[in-house]
């Protein structure tokens, strides 16, 4: 139609211009929740925070300063608990599930690591660690593999069919000796490990420091492909959320209240062994306090913050732009993807909310 009139009146090229562009598709509309809070009433009467959320399916797991993990299920708008994973006298520092649903590991706060079957319900063995290189964890996409990280800025990997661990490799990334202290750089700079996040694909893994470094290692050759600086404070702004937004983009959340986003396909792509470079960051600002948890929609790519400010926000993957909030009555600790689009927070109000999708409009 634009074509037959080119070249016409100003008026009829302005009012094809604006059918032209009135055609243009227009953006899909934000994604809506409805929200319900779950009390952890055990924890209420006490007055304790959740301070670990893991999801797998329809199954949900929740750690606190208490020695038990409790496993829920999810329902419509509502979670059930189903069993309790009682151990030791410690609280619990971090939990997650295999790619079978079903293979648990609790992190303990001295560094303890108990192995799980939540089919059997039972306890079925634990790894020879401590708190120098346990504070996180997670599974690798294989399913029998698993690595940690703690005070000692090591990132240790673990065979869950020998329950040993195979190979410790160090900040800087030779492999070496076990040594159960802190790592610090000449300039005071802790390396502690903060956050751990896996691709899907399998092939990056990537850790969150103290220090405020974001480091990405392939772990097929289990290389470092670097170190970047990508959260800045006045002493140290520790990275405690990390997130792949696909196999090529990571997002880390700060306690300088921002989320970067990072294009860890390119930077490996551009990056040779023994050559530093520094990739490019995108930052935005989300929250007034620490950013606690960050999380990815395996559905349609929104993101998900929580805040040591109270708030749980979000935001469109692709633009950055905020397009709705929520809030619980204390600090959020904790978030995590459950399956059909649902994800819960938790946080020191002894509470679970839970995230369902609104149903479009006829």
């Amino acid at each position: 139609f634009g074509s037959r009139v080119r070249g016409g009146s100003p008026w009829l090229s302005s009012f094809v211009a604006m059918v032209e562009q009135l055609s243009v598709a227009q953006p899909a509309p934000a994604p809506e929740w409805n929200m319900c809070r779950v009390p952890d009433e055990e924890l209420l009467a006490d007055s304790s925070a959740i301070r670990v959320v893991s999801c797998s399916g329809s199954t949900l797991l929740t750690g606190s300063a208490k020695p038990v993990v409790k496993v829920w299920t999810i329902a419509e708008a509502d979670v059930v608990l189903s069993q309790r994973l009682r151990y030791g006298a410690l609280g619990t520092t971090a939990v997650d599930v295999g790619v079978d649903g079903n293979t648990t590991v609790v992190c303990s706060d001295d560094g303890t690591m108990g192995l799980w079957d939540l089919r059997e319900k039972a306890r079925i063995g634990e790894l020879p660690s401590d708190i120098s290189y346990a504070w996180k964890l997670k599974f690798l996409t294989d399913g029998v593999g698993l690595v940690s990280g703690g005070p000692s800025g090591s990132l240790c990997f673990w065979d869950l069919r020998t329950r040993t661990m195979i190979s410790e490799l160090e900040a800087t990334g030779t492999e070496k000796r076990l040594k159960r202290q802190r790592v610090e750089e000449p300039n005071g700079e802790s390396k502690d490990v903060y956050s751990l996040a896996v691709s899907s694909d399998g092939k990056m893994l990537a850790c969150g420091r103290g220090s405020g470094d974001v480091s990405v290692m392939a772990l097929g050759t289990s290389r470092w492909i670097g170190h970047v600086r990508a959260h800045h404070g006045v002493a140290s702004s520790p990275v405690r959320a990390l997130s792949f937004h696909s196999n090529a983009t990571l997002l880390s959340g700060g306690d300088d209240n921002h989320v970067c986003e990072l294009d860890v396909a390119e930077w490996a792509a551009q990056c040779q062994p023994g050559e530093a470079r520094t990739p490019h960051l995108e930052r935005f600002s989300a929250h007034r306090g620490w950013i606690t948890s960050l999380i990815v929609s395996p559905v349609d790519g929104t993101i998900v913050t929580t805040s040591w400010d109270s708030t749980v926000k979000l935001w469109n993957g692709s633009t950055h732009a905020h397009i709705g909030s929520f809030k619980h009555t204390d600090s959020v600790w904790g978030s995590a993807f459950a399956e059909g689009g649902h994800f819960v927070t938790v946080g020191a109000d002894s509470q679970m909310s839970l995230y369902t999708p609104k149903e479009p409009a006829a």
